[in-house]
């Protein structure tokens, strides 16, 4: 998968800085999934976009993925480290139908439906709702929210990555849940910020446009900045 250059990073935060989550995700997959006509990537399961994101930011930013999560015991901020290979050992495709529930799995098209219910246990219901297909039995919307969980997991476990830590202040686990697009997302926005701070020292500088300076190698603009920078 090709990287992002930098001009692909502050393209992307330019179109993406105003936009919901979902369509953040659509975004940053239809990047990564340059074979598929982008009009398709909303109706990708959603395992299959978390892996296109990762392998988007593995390709930009490395396998390392460093992050953190609040420990809800005790408030402890707790660091998380993982590579990529951890978290997605395998790119097989999530199943197309579960054919002992009659189940598909879950699209972003489907969660934009439902994002704006209130009510989780009745969010998760229709979304169940939506992926039915016609052998599903009509007993499934008899489940609980836990037993609706539990059938999108078996069925798309990388929808939702999910890394178990040790809290380091009050010794309980803790599940911290890996959000693809908000990893991503975070970084071009940091990095979109540091590149547009080189091109205004370096415009003010030498005159450069914001093309010629990004056309620089990062070692080459990194050594001009150090000469200019108090």
């Amino acid at each position: 998968m090709r990287a992002l250059t930098p001009h692909d990073v502050l393209a992307l935060w330019d179109e993406g800085a105003h936009r919901h989550p979902l369509d953040r995700s659509a975004l940053l997959c239809a990047r990564a999934r340059s074979d598929l006509p982008a009009d398709t990537i909303v109706d990708l399961p959603l395992g299959e976009v978390t892996r296109s994101v990762l392998r988007l930011r593995e390709a930009t930013f490395g396998g390392r993925i460093d992050s953190h999560v609040d420990c809800p015991f005790c408030g402890a901020r707790l660091a998380v480290s993982v590579m990529t290979s951890e978290v997605l050992p395998g790119d097989a495709a999530a199943q197309v139908v579960d054919a002992a529930h009659g189940l598909r799995p879950p699209t972003l098209r489907d969660l934009a439906a439902v994002a704006d219910v209130p009510d989780a246990e009745d969010g998760a219901r229709r979304l169940l709702q939506r992926c039915m297909t016609a052998s599903a039995p009509a007993s499934l919307l008899d489940a609980d929210l836990a037993e609706i969980e539990a059938l999108f997991e078996a069925l798309d476990p990388n929808a939702d990555v999910g890394l178990q830590v040790i809290c380091t202040e009050c010794g309980k686990p803790v599940l911290a849940t890996l959000d693809a697009t908000v990893v991503l997302w975070d970084e071009i926005e940091a990095q979109g910020k540091a590149l547009l701070r080189m091109v205004h020292v370096l415009a003010v500088a030498y005159g450069w446009t914001e093309s010629e300076t990004l056309a620089l190698s990062p070692v080459r603009r990194a050594a001009y900045m150090a000469m200019v920078s108090p």
